[in-house]
Parts: C-alpha cells; sequence; structure tokens
C-alpha cells in the first residue's frame, strides 16, 4: 500500500494494493483489443452458467430447487450450507427455486461483478523495471479479505476461470512444480488463519518468504479452465511481491509497512 505520487498519474492520492497482470493474450495490443478480450470472457462465462444450470435440471423445468442449487454452489468455490442456500433461495430466487437469470446473480455474488481494470504499458517507468511490458491492473483494500483477492484474481484472468487457488510453495520452485506445492486458499468465503486473513497481512507474510516464488518460499496462483492456456486446462502463475517505496513515482508509504502486489510474468505448464 503505496501513497501516490501525483506523476503516477492514477488519482488515488492515498494508499493501496495494486495486482497487476502481464499475459501473452496482452501483447502488441491497445486498449480497445483488450476490452473486446474481457468481453469474449463475459459471453463465455454466461455459457458456463449456462452449462451449470442444463447439468443441475435433470428435470428440464427450468428452475433449480434447493437440492439443485447446492450442486451448482458446490461448483463456484463457496462452502455450501443449507443456510448458505437459504439466503440465495430468499434473495434471488422465487417460489423456493431460482431460474436460470436468478442462477445468474447468485453466481456474480459468488464470484463478484465486474471489476474496474485499466490496461497500461508504462508501469516499468513508474514503478519498476519487471512491472515492464503491457498489463492489466486494478486496486485492491489493503482491509479486503483474502477471499476478495481470490476474486479480483479470478477476474483479471484474460479467459474464463472454473476454478482459481492460491498455492504456497515451502521452497525455491523455479519450474513451478504442482508437486512442490499446497493449497492455501480456494474458498470464497473467510477460511484463513487472520494473521494472513487481509491483503496487507497477506503481501506482509510473504515478504518475509521470498518476493518470488522460484527464488525462494513463495506464492503461486493456480487456473483451471477450457481455455487458461494453449493446450492446457490448468496453469501455475507466480505471484511476485514488490517491496515498499520500489520507483520514484510512489512517495513514501503512510504510517504502516506496506507493498504493492502483483502477479507477474506469466508462467504456465499442462499439468496431465
Amino acid at each position: 500500500n503505496y501513497c501516490e505520487a501525483s506523476a503516477f498519474g492514477m488519482g488515488r492520492g492515498q494508499s493501496y494494493c495494486l495486482l497487476t497482470l502481464r499475459h501473452p493474450m496482452f501483447v502488441g495490443k491497445d486498449k480497445v483489443e483488450i476490452d473486446q478480450i474481457y468481453d469474449e470472457k463475459v459471453t463465455a462465462r454466461e455459457r458456463y452458467i449456462d452449462t451449470l444450470f442444463k447439468e443441475a435440471d435433470r428435470k428440464n423445468s427450468g428452475r433449480l430447487g434447493a437440492a439443485e442449487l447446492k450442486e451448482v454452489l458446490g461448483k463456484s468455490q463457496l462452502p455450501v450450507t443449507d443456510a448458505r442456500v437459504e439466503y440465495f433461495l430468499s434473495n434471488h430466487g422465487s417460489d423456493s427455486s431460482v431460474t436460470r437469470e436468478q442462477l445468474g446473480y447468485v453466481l456474480e455474488e459468488v464470484w463478484g461483478g465486474k471489476l474496474a481494470l485499466d490496461f497500461r504499458s508504462d508501469l516499468g517507468t513508474h514503478l519498476d523495471p519487471q512491472y515492464e511490458g503491457e498489463r492489466v491492473t486494478c486496486f485492491i483494500g489493503r482491509s479486503s479479505q483474502i477471499h476478495m483477492l481470490l476474486r479480483t484474481l479470478r477476474h483479471t484472468w484474460p479467459t474464463l476461470v472454473e476454478h482459481i487457488a492460491l498455492m504456497h510453495s515451502a521452497e525455491a520452485n523455479p519450474q513451478l512444480d504442482p508437486s512442490k506445492m499446497e493449497v492455501f486458499d480456494e474458498d470464497f468465503a473467510p477460511t484463513v488463519p487472520d494473521d494472513v486473513g487481509t491483503s496487507f497481512r497477506f503481501v506482509s507474510k510473504a515478504l518475509e518468504e521470498s518476493p518470488d516464488p522460484s527464488a525462494g518460499p513463495g506464492y503461486v496462483v493456480r487456473i483451471r479452465g477450457p481455455t487458461v492456456a494453449e493446450g492446457a486446462d490448468e496453469v501455475y502463475v507466480p505471484l511476485l511481491v514488490l517491496a515498499q517505496n520500489a520507483g520514484g513515482d510512489i512517495a513514501e508509504p503512510r504510517n504502516l509497512f506496506d507493498s504493492v502486489l502483483h502477479a507477474g510474468r506469466w508462467f504456465g505448464i499442462a499439468v496431465v
């Protein structure tokens, strides 16, 4: 979390966490083309929700009752309880069931709504050379819980995501070998210890280990979906942490020690 200097040009003027993603799909693209990529992702997500609904609606009634909704929620990364099912039926359903349209509202609440994404190619100059290249950026509240970070990571990835997880590697893992990782968090609900339960605390903890999981203990994002990478339905992306006050266009941090969190260079492997 930094207090931004005016030269950075994002108009925040206060402490913040910045998440950035560099991806091969962004190379050589302008903002209009990047927007089109994310519009196509929205279309793919609607088709995915169609599939979830049809798979659960085995009676072809056009509605999902409590049991069917629980089945869909079980694929959404939200820990399922009867109370949560009842909540969604009460807030988004009718006649103790949901239609396809209403299911969309349920899953939007689970996954989060559309993010305000920006596209930048000048962060290598303003922040640090490791931020070079075309990047999608967004801001995260430093007090946001980790499951909100998971939602943000899901939305910033440029293709359909069916499952996303923060993985922890207890040792240097330059090849991002999944056998050397364990799941740190994969639930869209508070499930991690309080001392790493917010973005700020998580980043602080990550800096105590290593800012780069290829060089020491650190964190990796596992992303699953039908088109997350060419020839693969699963990729692993290193989550890099930029140390505080790393660039000339960032003023001294206010009060607490802070840092900027970003998903850095793109790296993917196919897991068979």
